[in-house]
C-alpha cells in the first residue's frame, strides 16, 4: 500500500501538463461560459464498475477506478479519474505480473439542454491527459521443444514502465434518482510517451502496451453533492 500511495504522488508531481490543461480551458471557455447564466453546479464522486465486467471475462485482471467532477461553467465540467490495474497471468508455459496505477485529469462540455436546474442528465464530449506507472516481470519461463526437450529460461526481471497519453471522451449520463446517476463513455487513447526498457502487456487507464491508439469504455455510477442552487433561467 505504501508503494501504491508514492506512486501516486509522482504522478501528481508529474501533472504539470493537467494543470496547465485545467487553466487554458478556463481561459478559452470563462467568457463564453460566464453569460450562458449558471445552473446548479456540484462535485460528483463516480466508481467504474466496467473493472468488474472485464474480471468476468478476464479472471486475471483486476482494476478500478474512481472520478471527481466538478462543475465549472454552465455546460463545462472539470473532471480527475484515478485508477488501478493488477494483472496476474498464469500461462502454461509463463507467469505473467504487473501492478500499476494512473491518473488522468481533463474537462467534459455538455450539449444536454436541461428542462429543469436540477437536473444530472448529461451528453458530453471531453479530453483527458493520462500518466501511468507500473512495474512488471515475468517468471517460470518453460520453451517448449519436442527435439530437445522443455527447458526454463530465465525470469524477466520486475521493471518499470512510464506512459503518457491523450484520450478523446463522448458519452451520455442519465440521472436514476435525485442526485444519483449512471452512464457510459467511448474513449479513444492516442500514446505520446512509453518508458520501457520492453514493452508491457497492458498499461493501466490506456489498454495494449503494443499499441499507439487504443479503444476503450467505461461504465459508471456517480452520486453529486450539490454545493450551489441557482434560480431557474
Amino acid at each position: 500500500m505504501i508503494i501504491i500511495n508514492v506512486s501516486l504522488i509522482n504522478l501528481l508531481m508529474r501533472a504539470k501538463k493537467i494543470i496547465f490543461l485545467f487553466l487554458l480551458t478556463t481561459v478559452f471557455f470563462g467568457a463564453n461560459c460566464q453569460d450562458m447564466g449558471a445552473l446548479k453546479q456540484g462535485i460528483s464522486i463516480g466508481y467504474d464498475f466496467s473493472g468488474l465486467i472485464i474480471k468476468l471475462f478476464q479472471p486475471t485482471q483486476t482494476s478500478g477506478e474512481l472520478s471527481l467532477t466538478a462543475g465549472a461553467f454552465k455546460k463545462l465540467y472539470y473532471t480527475v479519474e484515478a485508477g488501478l490495474q493488477k494483472i496476474n497471468d498464469k500461462e502454461t508455459n509463463f507467469n505473467y505480473l504487473s501492478n500499476g496505477q494512473y491518473i488522468k485529469g481533463g474537462f467534459d462540455y455538455n450539449f444536454y439542454k436541461r428542462k429543469r436546474p436540477e437536473e444530472n442528465n448529461m451528453v458530453f464530449l471531453g479530453v483527458r491527459y493520462g500518466l501511468a506507472s507500473m512495474n512488471h516481470s515475468a517468471n517460470n519461463i518453460t520453451i517448449e521443444s519436442v527435439k530437445w526437450g522443455n527447458y526454463t529460461m530465465e525470469s524477466v526481471p520486475e521493471t518499470k514502465v512510464k506512459a503518457q497519453w491523450i484520450e478523446l471522451v463522448g458519452g451520455i449520463r442519465v440521472e436514476l434518482i435525485r442526485n444519483f446517476s449512471m452512464g457510459w463513455s467511448g474513449r479513444v487513447h492516442f500514446l505520446t510517451s512509453l518508458k520501457s526498457v520492453n514493452k508491457p502487456f497492458m498499461i493501466p487507464g490506456f489498454g495494449s502496451g503494443y499499441s499507439s491508439t487504443t479503444i476503450g469504455f467505461n461504465y459508471s455510477i456517480y452520486y453529486t453533492f450539490p454545493i450551489r442552487k441557482y434560480p431557474r433561467e
